[in-house]
């Protein structure tokens, strides 16, 4: 049985629907479990945190711990919250794919432009070789 993301009502379906969620082979989480994720790792309760993230065709089909991985990488980094709000997609991404894009648009800004700017960048560093379709989400092994 392979469930990487499910909304946590999925879990309380009686057991015939879940069986049939199983087979659809669905692996999901709805908008508003992300979104509502998000919100308490960021502590913020900001409505930008949702809209913001619809902007990724994708985000209901990431774990939520790579998001959470992520978000700790970016505030190693000392990416603020705020910056981070305003650049949500950035989390969806695997935290390889951040530290290269990282380093790629670090040697481009070389210090310029705000943490926002910087954030954006790496968004663009990831997408532009998937035709900014949202696609640089999946891993390898896993089907678009």
């Amino acid at each position: 049985m392979k469930i990487k993301c499910t909304s946590l009502s999925v879990l309380c379906y009686k057991p015939e629907q879940f069986i049939a969620f199983l087979q659809q082979g669905l692996n999901m989480h709805r908008h508003e479990e992300v979104t509502k994720f998000i919100q308490q790792l960021l502590g913020s309760h900001s409505r930008r945190i949702g809209v913001n993230l619809k902007k990724h065709v994708h985000h209901r089909c990431v774990n939520l711990s790579r998001i959470e991985d992520n978000y700790e990488y970016l505030r190693e980094l000392n990416f603020s919250r705020e910056a981070i709000i305003n650049a949500i997609p950035v989390l969806l991404y695997s935290r390889g794919k951040v530290k290269a894009a990282y380093e790629s648009a670090r040697d481009y800004l070389k210090g310029d432009g705000t943490e926002i700017e910087h954030l954006n960048l790496i968004l663009y560093f990831m997408e532009r070789e998937h035709h900014f379709t949202g696609n640089g989400i999946w891993n390898h092994t896993e089907n678009a």
